[in-house]
């Protein structure tokens, strides 16, 4: 029993360290798949526990984006993605949770999300919550459901940083996060000034 919770320590520790790296880590779920074929810890609880502190790690990453990230940017660019802010906030509560959910289920990446949430003032709670369910959701069937894994933790990073197109979809999606803070979102959701309400410094 003992001997279980330290691997599942160690899956946890592993999980958030690789989530709040912005790009080059193995997938959350890949990690999880080695401890739970070589170690055979509860399935729930490896991967329900790997959920939280990936997303915990996630929201690490976007804080870190927010504390310094949001100091590089443009002036102009962060009025922007404030009033993007201010859009979302007067969407329904349950919108963007449930958007996070539904992408968190796939394998989609989403290291760039949360940077570029980070970018914006959003409150990240909600967003968070609805990463969480997802990611419990995906990583308990990818892990039921995988058979065959890399032999160790090395190796699966190893692949990681030698798969070039890899780091060709990281160089882009990258890319993206760019261009997202340079789209005129005032003009586009034709959001005055006037409406966009002061941002507090941070959020969880």
């Amino acid at each position: 029993m003992m001997t279980n919770v330290v691997h599942l320590l160690i899956a946890y520790a592993t999980s958030f360290v690789i989530n709040m790296i912005p790009a080059g880590m193995p997938a959350t779920w890949q990690v999880l798949a080695f401890f739970y074929i070589r170690y055979k810890p509860p399935l729930l609880l490896l991967t329900v526990g790997g959920a939280v502190f990936s997303s915990l790690g996630r929201v690490v990453l976007a804080l870190i984006t927010r504390r310094w990230g949001r100091k590089i940017v443009p002036a102009k660019q962060l009025a922007n993605l404030d009033a993007l802010s201010s859009w979302l906030e007067e969407r329904p509560a349950w919108q963007l949770p449930f958007v996070v959910f539904v992408g968190s289920l796939g394998p989609i990446p989403s290291n760039q999300m949360f940077i570029a949430l980070g970018l914006t003032s959003i409150d990240l709670r909600p967003v968070t919550a609805g990463f969480f369910a997802g990611r419990a959701i995906s990583y308990t069937l990818s892990v039921a459901a995988t058979s065959k894994v890399a032999g160790s933790l090395e190796s699966i990073q190893r692949h990681s940083l030698t798969n070039a197109s890899g780091w060709v979809i990281q160089l882009i999606s990258f890319g993206s996060i760019i261009l997202f803070t340079m789209i005129p979102w005032a003009k586009i959701l034709h959001i005055s000034k006037t409406r966009v309400t002061p941002k507090k410094k941070s959020t969880a």
